[in-house]
């Protein structure tokens, strides 16, 4: 069992054969301080080799990874969020070629460049099958697919069935993969008795078309916490589908319907009651692979926005705002996330130099694209405050820059309308 910190590839032994053995099916560890090879990370990716009695080395499993995140947070609540890798499918017609995987990867990142105070673990849909992961321990579970085929099945019985129950007990599940409407919502040899019943009342969408490869750009849902999203991806056939049963259209496909001029849709979700239960859970459906997205700033947008339309509270405190007064000092924003008008604070050292040739405090958007210089001129030292207005601007993540001659520092802020 090999582990790497998430952002790096430096891998190292966790357990070997000795401990590992072909009897094994478990293995607990008190803290990533026990491993083999010991180590202080929180943030962690995952993978099995087999070895045989002459020291040969099979290939990596897919790659997992556990993250706990605790950066000084305000939120109230910490999110304890589950990743299930269902894609199984490889080769032949599929979109990708190789027997295993590292999907999970771009969930995991997208999450730690996008929350503040959460913890993580992931899992393959057998363990949920096999009941060695209950899905209501978390408080939101990502579930993808990639392009799982109608021949593997998307989500047979159980898997539908633990996702129901899920839902009904207040889940909130965020779901992405291009076939899953194909699957479930039309009959095929390999169709199950729950399949359509599943996808129109849990999954709230009907499925309009299945397999148009010209679906390669989304868009937000205009009025939505989605609108101004823009990015591409590359998929082979994303599903089409609509909305039914309460849920909302939130990213539309570039191409419009020829009946109504309406856009395909690529993206719906809910919030209320599933099934007979009275508890009010949540969904966020992708028609095809989140995974699939090419630009890791439009996946990170993306997972923000998921989040904030599960009204999850993503503010945190970096370390920095502790830094004695005499350094110094780019705090956080207040409030955050804001609409439309926001507050920046920062203070000067009283043992720097009196005066600074450039001091510049700049707002860039996600892209990295300069919004707008908020100061730009020779600063004494104290503490300064100045007020940001963002009416122009489209929700999302913004950065602001303060940078001087011998300082430079950048912190995220939250635009949501």
């Amino acid at each position: 069992m090999y582990y790497s910190p998430l952002l790096e590839d430096d891998w190292k032994l966790a357990a070997d054969e000795t401990t590992l053995t072909s009897e094994t099916t478990e293995i607990m560890f008190k803290s990533p301080n026990n491993f083999l090879t010991p180590t202080t990370k929180k943030e962690l990716k995952y993978y099995l080799t087999a070895i045989d009695s002459n020291e040969n080395e099979s290939e990596r499993s897919d790659i997992y990874s556990t993250v706990s995140k605790l950066e000084k947070p305000l939120a109230l609540e910490k999110s304890h969020i589950l990743i299930v890798d269902g894609f199984d499918r490889y080769g032949g017609n599929a979109s990708w070629a190789e027997p295993t995987h590292e999907f999970n990867l771009v969930y995991a990142k997208s999450i730690y460049n996008t929350l503040f105070y959460f913890d993580l673990s992931s899992c393959s849909n057998e363990a949920v099958i096999d009941e060695l992961i209950n899905l209501n321990d978390y408080s939101i579970v990502i579930w993808f697919l990639g392009d799982e085929s109608i021949v593997d099945n998307t989500l047979v019985n159980i898997e539908q069935f633990k996702i129901a129950q899920y839902l009904e007990n207040g889940g909130k599940l965020f779901i992405s993969g291009s076939n899953i409407g194909q699957d479930l919502d039309t009959k095929h040899s390999y169709s199950e008795f729950s399949d359509t019943l599943f996808y129109h009342q849990y999954l709230k969408a009907k499925l309009m078309h299945d397999g148009i490869d010209l679906l390669n750009e989304i868009h937000g849902e205009e009025g939505s916490i989605f609108e101004g999203f823009e990015t591409t991806f590359y998929d082979k056939a994303p599903d089409d589908i609509e909305p039914i049963n309460g849920a909302v259209p939130i990213l539309n496909y570039n191409f419009e319907h020829d009946r109504d001029g309406e856009h395909r849709k690529g993206g719906i979700a809910y919030k209320g009651t599933f099934g007979d239960s009275s508890y009010f859970g949540q969904l966020v459906y992708f028609s095809f692979p989140f995974e699939s997205i090419t630009d890791e700033n439009g996946r990170n947008q993306l997972m923000l926005d998921i989040f904030l339309y599960y009204n999850i509270i993503i503010i945190g405190v970096d370390e920095e705002n502790n830094i004695s007064p005499n350094k110094f000092v780019l705090e956080q924003n207040y409030p955050n996330p804001f609409n439309p008008i926001t507050t920046i604070k920062y203070s000067i050292p009283s043992v720097a130099k009196e005066n600074f040739s450039s001091l510049k405090l700049t707002v860039y958007d996600i892209l990295g694209r300069e919004v707008k210089t908020l100061v730009n001129e020779n600063k004494k030292p104290g503490t300064y405050e100045i007020t940001f207005d963002a009416s122009n601007l489209a929700s999302g993540i913004y950065y602001y820059q303060i940078k001087t001659d011998s300082f430079i520092q950048t912190k995220k802020m939250i635009f949501l309308k």
